[in-house]
């Protein structure tokens, strides 16, 4: 189940933990079937192909909040149209037992010759999928019986959690009829008996939602009225099954969904700067105890000339001295982290501890330092009307005397101070504490596509009648070099040069790949450079002429943008430039037929540019492809397309090499 508000305070702090009564299990009370059910069949104008869902009720029962107690009960009915569509027959229900409790399973197949299979309880199978110290994520699973094309399956199942539910997914890989969320919410102030809960609300609980996607489809009814609801019914009619779109934004973001949550009944900005306010308390606590952070300060920062050279030296001591630690070994460590000291004391800390670690530090020294929490835009996007707690991974930052933020990301071993992951570009975090002059949210920009860069520079021989043979130099910087260091990091050396070789592969094309060899790789602070040398296949003449396609050395570019509509905006990683500098030795006698006319596109997505020149026995041929920009709306997908498809070029020219008749004789050009 998602846990939204405290999983990240777990973070930082260790959560009380309350345990949960058992109840007795009810049994299902199956709606009819109706001969609608039945008369479903494929059709391709509705996206009605392997299986539909017929409906999906869910009713949310939070009526015991301050019991911690939240039912979540989920009918789902199937039918099954052909024999792909029989995998939505296998269900699994993934749990956390100390958060959750499945409390009821049922279901049955129904024939079309009227008989009725119901899933036996000994059908019902349970494994343990996740186990990290006291942590488990534990499954339900089983196979609705007899299944056959043309029947209609249905099951139903109810969770018992210690948190709201936050999230229906409406919108499923197949149609969707019917579905309905029936929302009975809790009414009042959050009890005492929950102290820390009611703290991280703040004692707000009015029940909110967050539509997205398909507005206009969602129906809204209050019961028993208006004026008075006591529970709230969500429902969607006729949903097109989602078909997911290359670079898109998280496939969450997409769907059509609906987002539960209780909040205040302030305005959004408001809500903000209480979480804001609340989130800096918490940090407060975590780094109250600083006395070895202090020491640390004084005896290693204190004499150094200025406050930027502190920060920057503080950055790199804290890069090289703390070992970043994942949230499962965390769990698994018997040495618990508490306060910003026992990070010096143990030396390895979660994420979010080396940033509060770090932020401690730059306070010791004087500098305007704050922290701001950011958003995953690989995972979710941010909702600034939505009153709940979206935000992933703390940053520190510090301001100059304009109020210009700087940021850091200490926890990151391959990023330099003023550098942020690449998932946090373009998105908005919340500043936490809000230090006076410092606006709530904060924006991190883009890296420019130059810095982002992979230069492959080519030296490729053409003998007649023998292999070509080629030298490669590759190098990275920016977040590529960054992605391929965190793949190296802690490997020994067959490892290292295995990870290399696939990275080289990946990107050749199939008659290239036999023979490379890694001639030398070498890891700057700002770049990788990676040589290999490889054979290709044996150029012969044909009529005279050797024809030859230099970018045959790599695997073929590919345009992922082939759709003629786009549903959802366009999300790329992060702005890139690549570039190929080929210097091509022809063989003795050889010269260049035609010289390909220069190519220049550009739009507002990025540019492509190619040139080729031609000097005696070498040809050299430049090629570039820069994305200058990362998200998108779908109103700009023709763009987008236009220069996918030139890029696409790039690698379908070819140039043609004939005897040379008279060396006086310059070739012609031709155009593309």
């Amino acid at each position: 189940m998602i846990r939204m508000t405290l999983r990240f305070v777990l973070l930082m702090l260790l959560l009380l933990r309350v345990a949960y009564s058992v109840s007795s299990d009810d049994k299902p009370v199956w709606l009819p079937v109706t001969g609608t059910d039945w008369s479903i069949s494929q059709d391709s104008a509705k996206g009605i192909r392997d299986a539909v869902m017929i409906f999906e009720k869910l009713v949310e029962d939070d009526k015991k909040f301050n019991d911690n107690k939240f039912r979540l009960k989920t009918y789902r009915r199937i039918k099954i149209l052909s024999p792909r569509g029989r995998q939505w027959a296998d269900v699994s229900l993934p749990y956390d037992p100390e958060e959750s409790e499945i409390k009821s399973v049922a279901g049955r197949t129904m024939l079309p010759d009227g008989r009725v299979i119901d899933l036996s309880p000994e059908k019902i199978l349970e494994k343990e999928v996740v186990k990290v110290g006291d942590e488990r994520i534990r499954e339900k699973f089983f196979s609705l019986p007899g299944v056959t094309d043309s029947c209609i399956i249905e099951y139903v199942y109810e969770y018992e959690n210690k948190r709201v539910n936050p999230l229906w997914v409406a919108q499923k890989e197949i149609p969707l009829i019917e579905g309905e969320y029936r929302w009975k919410f809790f009414h009042g102030e959050i009890s005492a008996a929950n102290p820390f809960l009611a703290w991280i609300l703040g004692s707000r609980s009015v029940p909110n939602y967050l539509s997205v996607n398909d507005m206009k489809k969602m129906k809204i009814e209050m019961l028993p009225n208006a004026d008075a609801p006591e529970e709230v019914v969500f429902r969607f009619n006729d949903l097109l099954a989602f078909e997911p779109e290359p670079f898109s934004i998280p496939d969450e973001a997409a769907k059509t969904h609906l987002r539960l949550y209780y909040g205040g009944a302030e305005h959004e900005i408001s809500f903000w700067s209480i979480e804001s306010a609340q989130m800096s308390q918490v940090i407060g606590l975590f780094i109250k105890e600083h006395e070895k952070v202090k020491e640390l300060v004084d005896n290693n920062f204190s004499s150094l000339p200025s406050i930027p050279i502190k920060i920057d030296s503080a950055f790199y001591w804290v890069q090289r001295n703390i070992k970043r630690i994942t949230y499962e070994e965390y769990l698994r460590d018997r040495d618990k982290i508490e306060t910003v000291d026992d990070i010096l004391k143990y030396r390895k800390a979660l994420q979010p501890q080396i940033a509060f670690l770090f932020f401690a530090m730059l306070k010791d020294m004087g500098a305007s330092a704050g922290m701001v929490y950011a958003i995953n835009k690989e995972k979710h996007l941010f909702y600034d009307v939505a009153k709940y707690w979206q935000f992933d991974q703390p940053l520190v930052f510090v301001n100059d005397f304009n109020m210009h933020s700087t940021f850091y990301s200490p926890a990151d071993k391959f990023l330099k101070p003023g550098q942020v992951p690449w998932y946090f570009e373009t998105t908005r975090g919340l500043t936490i504490g809000a230090p006076v002059g410092t606006p709530l949210f904060a924006r991190f920009e883009k890296t420019p596509a130059d810095m982002n860069a992979i230069r492959r520079v080519i030296r490729l021989e053409i003998p007649r009648d023998e292999p070509a043979r080629s030298t490669i130099v590759e190098t990275y910087t920016g977040h590529p070099a960054e992605q391929l260091k965190i793949l190296l990091q802690d490997k020994q050396d067959r490892e290292r040069s295995e990870i290399l070789k696939k990275q080289i592969l990946d990107n050749l094309s199939t008659e290239w790949r036999d023979s490379v060899a890694i001639l030398d790789f070498r890891g700057g602070e700002d770049s990788l450079v990676l040589t290999y040398a490889l054979q290709g296949p044996t150029t012969e003449l044909s009529g005279g002429r050797i024809i030859f396609s230099p970018h045959s050395l790599f695997g073929k570019m590919q345009n992922p943008f082939t759709s003629q509509t786009r549903l959802h905006p366009i999300m790329f990683k992060y702005a890139t430039l690549q570039s190929y500098e080929f210097t091509i030795t022809t063989p003795p006698g050889m010269v260049l037929e035609n010289v390909p006319e220069p190519l220049y596109f550009a739009n507002d997505v990025g540019d492509v540019q190619e040139h080729v020149n031609f000097s005696g026995d070498s040809i050299s041929v430049s090629s570039k492809y820069a994305l200058r920009e990362t998200i998108f709306s779908e109103d700009f997908y023709t763009n987008v397309k236009d220069l996918f498809q030139r890029r696409q070029a790039l690698g379908d020219f070819v140039l043609v090499m004939k005897k040379q008749a008279d060396e006086h004789k310059t070739p012609k050009t031709k155009k593309k």
